[in-house]
């Protein structure tokens, strides 16, 4: 399962530029195929162009992150991982 926060990567994020700089090949690979992804999302961003179907794209994109995390999980184990944030058990009232 892919959490909110894991679908917010952009190209040049520290998680992507790690991942792309890996020494494991399954997380490099993992890595520099969420970078391409990533970049083309970031370009139709820009061009703000409204007749263009993002569908496709966030798709790559979710399919991207997915293997990231599988890569991650193949190299660390089950999440959660002793070096990543906890989610907060704060509520709000």
């Amino acid at each position: 399962m892919i959490e909110e926060q894991d679908l917010r990567f952009t190209s040049n994020s520290g998680i992507v530029m790690r991942a792309v700089k890996a020494t494991d090949p399954g997380v490099r690979e993992a890595g520099q195929r969420l970078a391409l992804v990533t970049k083309e999302a970031g370009d139709l961003f820009v061009r703000n162009d409204p007749g263009v179907d993002l569908g496709p794209t966030n798709a790559r994109m979710a399919d991207a992150q997915r293997g990231l995390l599988s890569a991650c999980t193949d190299l660390f184990g089950a999440r959660p991982w002793p070096f990543t944030e906890k989610p907060s058990t704060a509520t709000s009232n």
